[in-house]
């Protein structure tokens, strides 16, 4: 009895040795496709990081491209007032050196050679500004930001104009 007891006992041992054998490479392979499935995990979450970033940016350059072309459209304006105002003030003074006495017509001659310059003057500083902005777009800018006196300098621009208006009944 004691024979086959040592029999069964060597064969349970066996029996338990192989099931956990058996047990510890399912173990390791389940391991092995818990890291690998952690792996993908981890790549589609880097891919997704990436894909969010890359729409940021085109997101941004996009809203960019959206500023650039209203800044053109809006320093078209700027630039085609001031160049209005002096054509018109040419006129002007063309119409008073046709139809009058030079003697007679200096006072307005002044004036209208007077909002040229005013005029002139502010295209060189929209043109500065225009140079001072691709200086800061490309780094080459230092800023030194001034006061101004904001109603004087509004007033001077609707002044350069009333002229002008006046004569065009606006």
């Amino acid at each position: 009895k004691s024979s086959e007891l040592d029999e069964m006992y060597r064969k349970v041992e066996e029996a338990l040795k192989k099931r956990t054998e058996e047990l510890t490479e399912a173990n390791e392979r389940l391991i092995c496709e818990i890291k690998a499935k952690h792996e993908m995990e981890i790549q589609f979450i880097k891919a997704r990081h990436l894909c969010e970033e890359k729409e940021k940016m085109l997101s941004e350059t996009v809203e960019y491209d959206k500023l650039r072309t209203a800044f053109f459209a809006n320093l078209s304006h700027e630039l085609r007032t001031p160049l209005t105002i002096i054509f018109s003030a040419e006129q002007m003074l063309d119409l008073i050196l046709r139809d009058s006495n030079l003697q007679d017509s200096l006072e307005e001659v002044k004036k209208y050679t007077h909002i040229i310059k005013q005029n002139c003057y502010r295209l060189i500083r929209l043109i500065a500004n225009l140079i001072d902005i691709t200086k800061i777009d490309s780094n080459y800018f230092e800023f030194s930001p001034q006061n101004y006196n904001i109603v004087e300098l509004i007033e001077n621009i609707t002044m350069s104009v009333v002229d002008y208006a006046k004569y065009k009944n606006i």
